[in-house]
């Protein structure tokens, strides 16, 4: 994921977001198979391994497996008004006339274009 960051001389630039270092995969999340062999399934007698090749029990969804899906409306906020930006001033006087938070660069783009 990356962020659009406008600078001083009015060109936009991407920075890359860091992810959080803290978030971690469950334990065995690698290693759990979301199919594990039935163990209950027995070989049918009729089975030939000469013409049939060999014999694998069918499989069947392992029920320790927990998929993991990201939710792609987590920060969509369909009635929101407001946000509140918090600005770090490193040198005083520091003035911020117009502030744009969009995910459309081209947007961006024809927004500085109006308000320069």
């Amino acid at each position: 994921m990356t962020k659009l960051l406008i600078d001083d001389s009015l060109k936009i630039r991407t920075t890359k977001f860091f992810p959080d270092l803290e978030d971690k995969k469950p334990k065995a999340y690698d290693d759990t198979s979301k199919e594990i062999p039935d163990l209950d399934a027995i070989k049918p007698e009729d089975w030939d391994d000469e013409e049939d090749s060999e014999w694998t029990p069918p499989t069947m969804l392992n029920p320790d497996y927990k998929e993991f899906k990201g939710d792609n409306d987590l920060y969509v906020f369909p009635k929101l008004k407001y946000v509140g930006i918090e600005l770090w001033q490193v040198k005083s006087g520091t003035l911020f006339d117009i502030v744009l938070n969009c995910d459309d660069p081209e947007y961006a783009n024809k927004k500085i274009d109006i308000c320069i």
